[in-house]
């Protein structure tokens, strides 16, 4: 899984890029909403839309996850939020590639970071996320253990602004499983998946001085 890893450290880097852009910007004034939470469902597989992550197993995923953003900072052109997405999935998979399917399902929770920029203003929203956590999974195609196992993902995705408080999220997103060596048989589960969903303010709206580049207000 070289690919996702070189993405994942990829993002990794751009995002500690754009925290320092964010942190040391000129003072301003910034308004925003410290607390959101939203509801996403999703589709995934190893290959949506003409993009293949891996060839070699079948595991698809119905996706249903919660979701909770902390607004860590916030400054005239990005913010970056803290992430939280517990989530109850359901999974269709084979054993190997010349079984029929089984059908299963996956929780767990993952936490995170989501990098965010204007691309409109006060309309649109372009973001990056990566987000690792435990998951359980009832069952895996052959080469990958069952039962408890880790899930790295990354993410590219849009805010659409459709009231005041309300957005509609959209992301396409990239997902490693696997147990860290934890168990014999830990080849992974890849997946892309593509979701949408809605994110809710969950605070009123307040503006903020920020006084100089280190004392922004949390």
């Amino acid at each position: 899984m070289n690919l996702f890893y070189r993405t994942y450290g990829f993002l990794i880097l751009v995002l500690l890029i754009d925290m320092n852009l964010i942190i040391a910007q000129e003072p301003n004034i910034a308004a925003y909403n410290r607390h959101r939470t939203g509801l996403n469902i999703g589709y995934g597989n190893q290959k949506i839309a003409g993009f293949e992550i891996d060839s070699e197993h079948d595991y698809e995923v119905l996706l249903i996850q919660a979701q909770y953003n902390y607004r860590l900072a916030q400054k005239k052109f990005g913010a970056l939020d803290l992430l939280i997405l517990p989530q109850y999935n359901v999974t269709k998979y084979k054993l190997t590639m010349d079984l029929p399917k089984n059908y299963g399902y996956e929780f767990g929770v993952s936490a995170g970071l989501q990098l965010s920029n204007k691309i409109i203003h006060n309309k649109m929203d372009g973001y990056l996320m990566i987000a690792f956590g435990p998951h359980f999974v009832s069952g895996v195609p052959d080469r990958q253990a069952e039962g408890f196992i880790f899930s790295d993902t990354i993410a590219v995705g849009l805010l659409l602004k459709l009231m005041d408080t309300i957005f509609i999220n959209v992301k396409v997103a990239m997902r490693h499983m696997s147990n860290a060596g934890f168990k014999e048989k830990n080849a992974g589960v890849n997946n892309l998946i593509f979701s949408s969903g809605i994110l809710v303010n969950i605070q009123k709206k307040k503006s903020v001085l920020v006084r100089n580049s280190f004392n922004y207000t949390f």
